[in-house]
């Protein structure tokens, strides 16, 4: 936190109108949970803002033309896509660990959605808020028409299989006092059950499925190399080596 308002914004949204700095910098303190020992925890932050940088990108390899949606609406969406998980943490109902450690339910959304209306509705048109609000509630449904919607849930989507796919496990098993070994029977399971085909299968752009499969496979060999180097096999191996073939004999 602490950054500044508007600041880190990426390139692909600086055509925005200036209200778009003010947007950013109260979704940073709503999605930043600050503890009572001062510590400030940007895990949902982090997650927000990454799916917010990618969207310019995502638009382009997709060749959808920025012109065609609610900029400021796709914005403040992918901005509090996942508020929902604030307002539990902050009623007591969760934990803050717990974030983001389950698929966000439709009610999460509907939460999220009416705290973007909360936060914004003296920044924002109404028509834009309704287009913000309508894509957030659209997240968890197959069969959505609104682009905006669409949009938001491809970059999400994505960000789920990148740098978050492993730290939130991570987290989770760091919080039930579990360890390394934990993280990595986690993401065996996940393998096991088919989990990420089955996130697979939820891109609707090609281009976008396809960076979705090479950022698996980069997650699974870390993963792979992860695994080996708990268990020392490199360690192990390095030893072999030493060992001379025809041991000297007195």
């Amino acid at each position: 936190m602490g950054s500044g308002e508007g600041a880190g914004i990426a390139p692909g949204w600086g055509d925005l109108p200036a209200e778009a700095k003010a947007i950013w910098a109260r979704a940073e303190k709503t999605m930043s949970l600050v503890e009572p020992s001062g510590v400030v925890d940007v895990f949902l932050w982090e997650h927000s803002k990454r799916v917010v940088d990618s969207i310019p990108d995502i638009l382009n390899i997709a060749g959808i033309r920025a012109e065609e949606l609610d900029r400021m609406a796709l914005f403040t969406a992918a901005l509090y896509h996942d508020a929902g998980w604030i307002d539990q943490v902050r009623d007591g109902s969760i934990s803050r660990w717990d974030i983001l450690a389950q698929p966000t339910s439709d009610d999460q959304r509907g939460l999220g959605a009416g705290l973007a209306r909360k936060q914004l509705a003296d920044r924002l048109p109404a028509p834009c808020l309704e287009t913000a609000e309508a894509a957030i509630r659209a997240l968890n449904k197959r069969d959505v028409s609104l682009p905006e919607g669409q949009i938001l849930a491809e970059a999400d989507s994505l960000d789920e299989i990148g740098p978050m796919a492993f730290w939130q496990m991570a987290r989770s098993n760091t919080s039930k006092g579990r360890g390394i070994e934990a993280c990595i029977d986690a993401w065996h399971k996940r393998q096991e059950y088919n989990f990420w085909g089955l996130r697979l299968e939820r891109f609707r752009f090609e281009p976008t499925r396809q960076l979705a499969e090479k950022r698996l496979r980069v997650m699974d060999q870390f993963i792979r190399s992860m695994a080996a180097l708990a268990r020392g096999e490199d360690l192990t191996a390095q030893a072999a080596e030493m060992v001379p073939e025809h041991p000297p004999t007195d």
